[in-house]
């Protein structure tokens, strides 16, 4: 009732239905959570800019029903408006955004080993480049962060083999 009554676009709206969405995820109903997130990262996009992040929790919760359905572009195209977020609000070379790039680069190596269509191999090329850019960014840093460096070189390492064992 209170929702209904501060109106549609709210702010707290937008909070209502996240926590919905989370409900749902938790029940196992990601086609209804996906409504409710979308609604809810719309409304906070209306209130505090397209490239606010505090859309992310919400956009992350789309990627973990997106994934959870296996809807390969969707998750890919919910990460990259992640990565645009971040870049609008970090600027494109803040090492910042390298654990998300990783983070990008691995979910491309999980869609390669499960999807079969013709555009695995793309999977595996924007993996390899996320990754490298990712390596870059932290070599950058005055004093790179060692533990986040192994984490890149383990991801580097993962996408070579992947990419010497492609058929």
């Amino acid at each position: 009732q209170n929702h209904e009554a501060e109106g549609p676009y709210h702010q707290n709206s937008s909070e209502v239905l996240y926590s919905l969405g989370l409900e749902l995820q938790k029940g196992g109903q990601h086609g209804k959570a996906l409504k409710a997130l979308r609604r809810a990262m719309h409304i906070n996009r209306v209130n505090r800019g397209l490239n606010s992040l505090s859309q992310a929790p919400m956009l992350r919760s789309i990627i973990n029903s997106q994934k959870y359905l296996m809807n390969f572009e969707p998750v890919t195209n919910s990460y990259h408006q992640l990565l645009r977020m971040h870049m609008a609000s970090y600027g494109k070379q803040d090492p910042r955004i390298a654990p998300l790039l990783n983070e990008l680069a691995l979910w491309h190596i999980d869609a390669y080993r499960f999807d079969e269509s013709s555009k695995r191999i793309d999977h595996l090329t924007s993996a390899n480049s996320l990754i490298a850019g990712a390596l870059k960014l932290n070599q950058a840093q005055a004093t790179p962060k060692l533990r986040q460096q192994i984490k890149l070189l383990r991801s580097a390492a993962l996408i070579s083999f992947h990419l010497s064992r492609h058929q």
